[in-house]
């Protein structure tokens, strides 16, 4: 469907912006950069674009099985708050998309592509969390 179609709009009738790809010829200065991830927060929605950001830290900052807690100053942050914090954030990331699946029960069109979207975007953040920790899981129980 073209981008401006009925099938685009939210159920009170505002399109949903859609984030634009730039094609490998078009050139990514700073503000369309900045406008891209306007867009893309605007996509997600104000409340999952920082539990995407928590998602990508906890999963960038896995701890190995075997280091040695810390703490006290910022060695506490990867070592002990951000394993605490991963299984609550992968929870979160599972009622999101458990909430999205119950809103594109009533959703049609865009907005039901939308949602469509963003459980995909959610499950596969949650897969990458649990693939990831698994073995840091699995090494404290040995």
């Amino acid at each position: 469907m073209s981008r401006g179609s009925h099938d685009d709009r939210q159920t009170d009738g505002t399109e949903t912006p859609l984030p634009r790809h730039h094609g490998p010829a078009e050139e990514m200065t700073a503000p369309a950069i900045i406008d891209k991830a306007r867009a893309f927060a605007a996509y997600v929605g104000p409340l999952r674009l920082p539990l995407i950001a928590l998602a990508l830290v906890v999963v960038l900052y896995r701890p190995s099985p075997d280091m040695t807690p810390v703490y006290d100053g910022w060695g506490f942050v990867p070592t002990v708050l951000i394993p605490v914090l991963s299984p609550a954030i992968f929870m979160v990331l599972m009622l999101d998309a458990l909430m999205v699946r119950v809103f594109m029960a009533d959703a049609s069109g865009g907005r039901r592509t939308q949602l469509r979207r963003i459980l995909i975007m959610n499950l596969s953040l949650g897969a990458l969390i649990l693939l990831s920790w698994a073995p840091f899981f699995i090494g404290l129980r040995t």
